[in-house]
């Protein structure tokens, strides 16, 4: 029987690609148990940040690392550049020089004349952005992490069981483990509906958690790319503020905040020293934050975002259902069955040693259909299209400063929206196409002297 005749697709045609979908996209991105997600989870802990565990609404995204006692949540957003998205440079103007170019080919003299371009090209950068501009163009679209949440937990003994998943149906990302006192559970997934990032910790049936948390700053970051950072620990709140430093042209200064509520249950809250927050004795901990970027600094407002996130339900489940069914909706949309026994792979590393041997070919093939859903679902939704990072990442200096490129990265990134029935993602594609075109058009106006639309890699 030919292989063709295993693949059954509900709701559009299966699409994999492996420049989409590289073999290690699998390695912690798993899925729990259902009929249309096979059951997968990760047993061993991340060795770097690349390992985190992913989850997102479109505009913020997290990485979690998963760590028992001492983790640490990434936390993103897509707008978060080292100078605003919005923010378009001067094209040079070079329609003269293709003209004394384009004679000096015609002559044959054509050394002379990309010699000629070469430097009219970089006489235009230098009179428009200095000296100091690299590779004869001004670094200012560089994507960047946001800031880092700390979790620390006091251990009881040995850990035991420890597993870390993601619900690829749902968003939710868990993390469990066992020690001397009983099975720990800590949840955490980006809502949809509220844009908020919710976090649980709950202890075992008759204990209690004693844990600290602080927001801290992602470290890396270059020369003048942040003016102030604000830090603030208070009783059952945390609040983080970051500036931008430069401007490049823009007339006010850019800023990204965020808020976290702090909802004990039983316990004691006390903030240290405006460094952390340590609670002892509560039997369970929500903490529901919100990031938000501003493309003006004096617009961050602390008080506004504390008022809308006290309006929010105090219940992790009450937030994450609402969240759940948008969600899943998108996700089920179309579901891939190549015939694989969903029981049989115990974790992802089980699947992903057998891929490599050339077994469980069916069920890892699933799993990275599903993935690609996943991915495209939490980070191309948004207002952005997804950049190469996503919404995720964790360096101030990335590969490619992790920008846009048009060759054929952006085209990989959504090219499963249609045969996928994600026509959010289309739209979210087509409204960045058009925040762009006018830039583009007046690069080939004025670089080429010529109509159309001109976009760089």
């Amino acid at each position: 029987m030919d292989r063709r005749d295993f693949i059954k697709v509900t709701g559009g045609v299966a699409c994999l690609s492996a420049k989409s979908y590289p073999l290690e996209a699998a390695r912690h991105l798993v899925g729990n148990e259902s009929t249309t997600n096979p059951a997968r989870v990760s047993t061993k802990p991340p060795l770097r940040w690349e390992d985190a565990m992913l989850s997102g609404n479109g505009s913020t995204g997290i990485m979690v690392m998963g760590l028992p006692l001492e983790d640490c949540v990434i936390v993103n957003h897509e707008k978060l550049w080292t100078v605003g998205n919005d923010f378009r440079p001067q094209t040079p103007d070079l329609r003269e020089s293709w003209k004394e170019a384009k004679k000096m080919a015609q002559k044959g003299r054509y050394l002379d004349a990309d010699k000629y371009n070469s430097e009219e090209t970089n006489k235009q950068f230098k009179a428009l952005f200095g000296d100091k501009s690299k590779r004869g163009r001004p670094r200012y679209d560089r994507t960047h992490p946001g800031f880092h949440f700390y979790i620390s937990t006091k251990g009881n003994g040995a850990i035991l069981n420890y597993r870390r998943e993601t619900n690829l149906e749902s968003g939710e990302i868990s993390i469990f483990w066992t020690d001397g006192v009983g099975d720990w559970v800590r949840r955490v997934f980006v809502s949809r509906k509220d844009n908020v990032i919710v976090t649980e910790l709950t202890a075992p049936t008759g204990f209690f958690i004693n844990a600290s948390l602080r927001l801290a700053e992602a470290p890396g970051k270059l020369k003048g790319d942040v003016q102030g950072i604000n830090i603030q620990h208070d009783y059952e709140e945390m609040y983080f503020s970051s500036t931008y430093a430069r401007k490049m042209g823009k007339g006010k200064q850019e800023d990204y905040h965020a808020f976290a509520r702090v909802i004990v249950n039983g316990g004691r809250t006390d903030a240290v020293e405006n460094k952390r927050l340590e609670i002892s004795e509560s039997p369970r901990i929500l903490i529901i934050m919100r990031l938000e970027y501003l493309d003006d600094a004096s617009m961050a407002d602390r008080i506004s975002l504390r008022r809308e996130l006290s309006n929010l339900p105090d219940e992790y489940e009450k937030l994450l259902t609402p969240h759940a069914s948008m969600h899943v909706e998108m996700f089920n949309r179309v579901t891939l069955d190549l015939g694989g026994r969903r029981e049989s792979i115990a974790s992802s590393e089980e699947l992903i040693a057998d891929a490599f041997q050339g077994k469980s070919l069916p069920e890892f093939f699933e799993l990275m259909h599903a993935v690609g859903r996943y991915a495209l679902i939490c980070g191309g939704t948004g207002e952005l299209a997804p950049s190469l990072m996503g919404i995720w990442g964790n360096e101030w200096n990335p590969s490619w400063d992790g920008r846009y490129t048009f060759d054929a990265n952006l085209n990989f990134a959504i090219s499963a929206v249609s045969q996928g029935n994600l026509p959010e993602a289309i739209q979210t594609y087509k409204s960045f196409l058009e925040r762009n075109i006018d830039d583009w058009r007046r690069n080939a106006k004025m670089m080429y002297g010529c109509r159309g639309a001109l976009c760089g890699c």
